[in-house]
């Protein structure tokens, strides 16, 4: 049982602040994709300097472990299951938060090509914000009782993400990344379910440009295709059952990657009052966290602001 893991914070504020000072003034110092390279690369580094100076070992610290084959088609399902819900929250956010990423994948799909696209906005991501988030630091709040540790490790993905429309997402979607980590037992699925969200968002988008090229008059429709406050919740509206049905295969998916891998009696005793009772209680939060959570909130506000 490892110690202190609120001690984990110490990574995420180090992690904030280094990522920061790269974002501001990489440019200056650096070529353009040299800075972008350190942000990215930064938590893994970052993590790999933690868990040696803690003394705990890698590869079993942060699940990089075997799973049931079957879990992978079953990984992709669930991604698919969960996709309207994600949708719902997104639109719901974009009531109220301006969206930033639509924009910058289909500039960059446009300047650097449908595979550099692909390799920077869904392998890179997929790997390296898994090994950040479920892996480190779910992983070491994971000592004591999983909801909590779930949560906020959900906050914290969330919140990196330093906008209000992605942090909705994110967080919802970190909770069942988590969920899934729990379910299959290893890193890998998490990792393919990111993967396969992030990438059906890029293949989306460059067959609507290359839809565009061939038919000029869908571009222009696009290009002025923004929704009304009543159009959106229309079309939430006719989201939701479908939202339903798919949370409801979801869970059926995610149940059955639980029993193939020997974790669905573990996960059930998450519902045991008194088995959740005995179960460690560490102070997961401290003044590092704070800090975390008010810069990140304050880097939101400004990104609304600035938008």
């Amino acid at each position: 049982m490892k110690k202190n893991p609120h001690k984990i914070n110490y990574f995420l504020i180090l992690y904030l602040i280094l990522y920061l000072i790269i974002g501001l003034f990489g440019p200056f110092l650096f070529a353009e994709n040299i800075a972008e390279g350190m942000t990215k690369f930064l938590p893994l580094v970052l993590g790999i300097l933690y868990l040696l100076i803690s003394r705990q070992p890698i590869l079993s610290s942060v699940k990089i472990t075997g799973f049931h084959p079957l879990s992978i088609p079953l990984t992709i399902l669930m991604t698919y299951c969960l996709w309207p819900l994600i949708s719902i929250v997104n639109m719901i956010s974009m009531l109220f938060a301006a969206n930033h990423i639509d924009g910058a994948l289909t500039q960059l799909i446009a300047s650097d090509g449908f595979l550099y696209a692909l390799f920077s906005m869904a392998i890179l991501p997929a790997c390296l914000e898994e090994f950040t988030f479920r892996g480190l630091i779910y992983g070491q709040y994971r000592n004591q009782r999983p909801i909590k540790a779930i949560l906020l490790s959900s906050l914290c993905f969330g919140l990196m993400h330093m906008n209000f429309n992605q942090f909705s997402y994110a967080f919802v979607l970190g909770i069942f990344l988590s969920l899934l980590l729990e379910a299959s037992g290893s890193l890998f699925m998490p990792i393919l379910m990111h993967f396969t969200f992030n990438a059906t968002s890029v293949c989306m988008v460059w067959v609507e440009q290359k839809l565009s090229n061939v038919l000029p008059q869908l571009a222009q429709e696009s290009a002025n295709s923004t929704l009304t406050v009543t159009e959106t919740l229309g079309s939430i509206a006719v989201m939701l059952p479908i939202a339903t049905i798919g949370c409801f295969l979801a869970s059926l998916a995610f149940r059955k990657i639980a029993s193939l891998n020997g974790n669905w009696e573990e996960i059930k005793s998450w519902k045991e009052r008194q088995a959740y009772k005995e179960r460690p209680n560490y102070k997961l939060t401290g003044i590092a966290f704070y800090v975390f959570v008010t810069i990140c909130l304050i880097m939101c506000v400004l990104m609304e602001v600035l938008s």
